[in-house]
């Protein structure tokens, strides 16, 4: 990375500007296009970066967001329940924790959300109703 002394720059202005051709980060950055290509390369190959759509899910029918807890100690069930939420589709992220796990699920209403809670054990939760707005969305732009 020592090779490429603009990247904080570049990633930046790419965090800012997403959608943005290398063309344009060049000139935001003032660097050459080819030095954002292989920035950018570089910064994906390594995933040091990556890009996602991060849908309005209040607008696909969710209305339940759930951050949780999940107390694991034993270093076997934590690999086995580790492995079973990264196939559940209802989890959109998951973290792990000095105790366990700490993850995100979304709902489209209070019984599945119980439902998936009671599944998993999860005991320590917070419910967020993300139908009544949002008041800040992800942004990663001021990072």
């Amino acid at each position: 990375m020592a090779k490429y002394r603009s990247i904080p720059t570049i990633l930046k202005a790419l965090m800012k500007n997403p959608r943005a051709s290398d063309r344009r980060i060049a000139q935001i950055v003032r660097t050459s296009q080819p030095t954002v290509t292989r920035a950018r390369t570089f910064l994906e190959e390594s995933k040091l970066m990556r890009f996602a759509a991060i849908p309005q899910y209040q607008d696909l029918g969710y209305s339940i967001m759930a951050i949780s807890e999940i107390v694991i100690m034993d270093e076997d069930k934590r690999v086995s329940t580790s492995n079973t939420m990264k196939n559940d589709t209802r989890i959109i992220a998951v973290f792990e924790s000095l105790r366990g796990f700490v993850l995100i699920s979304i709902h489209k209403d209070f019984l599945s959300c119980i439902t998936f809670l009671r599944e998993y054990g999860l005991t320590t939760n917070f419910l967020v109703d993300i139908k009544t707005g949002i008041v800040k969305d992800f942004d990663f732009s001021d990072l």
